[in-house]
């Protein structure tokens, strides 16, 4: 007859998981993660291609609208640039301030 403790190991034996190939599952997750990389490489490639096609055709009928807003624009964008630069500057002061 089996001791007391066999017949439990047996019987939880029975409900235990098999034991887990560690080197399988990550070969394998490998390959999954592979596959989804390539596929959304090749989307974002389709998808910027498709941009760059769409620019190309739109842009010169958009050339002379560019220009004109661009000269409009320009003072804005120095002084919006001048702002960030100065504001940063006082961030970058204020961090080592303490050292």
């Amino acid at each position: 007859m089996m001791k007391a403790d066999e017949k439990l190991k047996a019987l939880f034996a029975e409900d235990m998981p098999r034991a887990r190939d560690l080197v399988f599952q990550e070969s394998v997750l490998q390959a999954l993660a592979r596959k989804i990389f390539w596929q959304e490489l090749s989307i974002l490639a389709a998808a910027c291609g498709s941009a760059v096609v769409l620019i190309w055709m739109v842009a010169p009928s958009l050339e002379p609208l560019l220009i004109q807003f661009g000269r409009l624009l320009t003072p804005g964008l120095v002084i919006m640039v001048l702002g960030v630069l100065l504001f940063a500057e006082d961030l970058r002061r204020s961090r080592f301030k303490g050292l």
